[in-house]
């Protein structure tokens, strides 16, 4: 009799554990997806910005994915909107054969923002690379007030290093409610010129754990940026 119901126990403990677990993540989810972005936009839409970085997302020449969509179109709506002057599309060709930064031009362009508005930062292949170059050449171009604007999962990720490495970047995660007004059309661009002939994916270029260590940022030499 004591053994079942010590067992009882530990089944109805377990289960508040699962769901203290699960209300955990909703909460969270809720906070950093959702009330932060929105609270974030609030706080600067009367503000301009030099620049911003948007990292970027593989494109296989086939529609679009939805992440490739929503960055696009949420910088399109910050440039249009007054909220920033300048573009970064960062990434090169990584897991597809076309130089990500470069498709997100052409895209940037046809959603009505001028060319000499748009920079092109063609070396990052992680997350924590696009941060790091972009943020080299919107110093190096004299750009002062510099934002991020991309997912908000990403952005609370990305925020971990600008915090630890002090740089000058502010966060304009993507606000979903306001995203979804926007017509999130896909153009149509001229993709072939930038297919790499030779291209192989990062996958067969770096095994699992050299790019996990890449994308913690541990190739990058950080101390670079210190005096920017």
């Amino acid at each position: 009799m004591k053994r079942s119901i010590t067992v009882g126990k530990s089944v109805k403990y377990g289960s508040y554990a699962i769901l203290l677990i699960i209300l955990s993540v909703i909460i969270h989810s809720y906070y950093y997806y959702l009330y932060v972005p929105s609270s974030t936009f609030n706080k600067i839409k009367n503000q301009q910005y030099d620049v911003i970085i948007v990292p970027g997302v593989p494109y296989d020449a086939n529609n679009w994915s939805v992440f490739l969509k929503w960055r696009i179109h949420w910088s399109a709506f910050l440039f249009k909107q007054g909220i920033t002057k300048n573009i970064i599309y960062s990434g090169s060709a990584v897991h597809t054969e076309y130089v990500e930064a470069n498709i997100m031009k052409l895209f940037g362009e046809k959603l009505g923002i001028p060319s000499s508005k748009i920079i092109a930062e063609v070396e990052a292949e992680h997350s924590t690379e696009n941060l790091y170059y972009s943020y080299i050449i919107a110093k190096a171009r004299g750009f002062k007030k510099i934002a991020l604007a991309t997912d908000p999962f990403q952005s609370d990720m990305l925020d971990d290093y600008i915090v630890k490495y002090n740089m000058d970047i502010d966060l304009i995660p993507i606000v979903y409610s306001i995203a979804d007004t926007i017509n999130m059309f896909e153009p149509k661009i001229k993709f072939q010129d930038e297919f790499i002939k030779g291209f192989t994916p990062l996958s067969e270029r770096e095994n699992l754990n050299e790019r996990l260590k890449a994308t913690r940022g541990e190739n990058i030499d950080w101390n670079k940026i210190k005096n920017l």
